[in-house]
């Protein structure tokens, strides 16, 4: 599962990026989005809307703010979190 997510994370992150026509390098979890990935706000709120629609999930409908989020890895955690307390109940 965890594999699934951060795949889904880094795949969408690079599909965002080639689509504003950025050279896409190896996208790694820890890489700030903004700061290492040039992504905007604007980015990561599309990215993480993608990531809701993708995984079925959405963690900032009740606890997470999308400003919380700095790294791949930070929103990759979020979706793991949701995912996995999801499939226990």
């Amino acid at each position: 599962m965890a594999r699934d997510v951060a795949g889904a994370v880094i795949e969408e992150i690079r599909l965002i990026l080639q689509e504003q026509g950025k050279t896409v390098g190896a996208v790694h979890l820890d890489d700030v989005l903004d700061a290492d990935l040039g992504l905007s706000s604007s980015d990561a709120v599309l990215l993480a809307t993608r990531l809701t629609a993708k995984l079925g999930t959405d963690p900032f409908e009740r606890s997470a703010s999308i400003t919380d989020v700095r790294t791949a890895g930070d929103l990759c955690r979020l979706y793991q979190h949701l995912r996995s307390s999801v499939r226990s109940c």
